[in-house]
């Protein structure tokens, strides 16, 4: 927990000012899930700072890239709209454990995240949010080192959200 992508976030922000940290995500949320069960509460709450990380589990459950793009749009107009908080989008990460994805589902995998990533792209080019490139740095070191997958060879060992939480030590948030 203490090393996971939210947290290694909080952890940066407190190294400069005081922070309360919320964490309303759960796992095996789609953006869908986000908008029914989190948006309003992370509205309400008021914050100085919004990370988004959502997808891959649209992925997995076969979200068309159409919803994905209104859900995306969606959000973060209402985030932007509703609160004064600074919006920190993570793209997706690259997935390409070699025990977890065979070679077939591994390319519609990498395929639909990249059409994903590009549906973030466009979204956020628009507006006044930072988006951080998961996917360049995850298909470069993960595809190459097993360490940085957790047991479930899926999710992000402690030295994978390490090389995550790399990526926002350059930014001046």
């Amino acid at each position: 927990y203490k090393k996971t992508l939210p947290v290694i976030f909080a952890d940066n922000l407190a190294e400069k000012a005081s922070v309360d940290f919320e964490n309303l995500a759960f796992s095996g949320a789609t953006s869908d899930d986000l908008i029914k069960t989190q948006l309003e509460k992370a509205i309400k709450l008021k914050p100085d700072y919004v990370t988004l990380f959502i997808g891959t589990n649209d992925i997995h459950n076969l979200t068309s890239t159409e919803r994905y793009k209104e859900n995306m749009t969606y959000i973060l107009d209402k985030l932007l709209n509703e609160t004064r908080a600074k919006i920190i989008v993570f793209n997706l990460p690259y997935l390409g454990s070699e025990n977890l994805i065979s070679p077939p589902y591994k390319v519609f995998f990498d395929v639909r995240i990249r059409e994903f990533n590009a549906i973030l792209e466009n979204i956020c080019a628009g507006r006044n949010v930072t988006l951080i490139d998961l996917y360049t740095p995850t298909k470069e070191n993960f595809s190459k080192n097993a360490n940085f997958y957790s047991a479930d060879e899926f999710h992000p060992s402690s030295e994978g959200y390490m090389l995550w939480g790399s990526l926002l030590k350059d930014k001046n948030f």
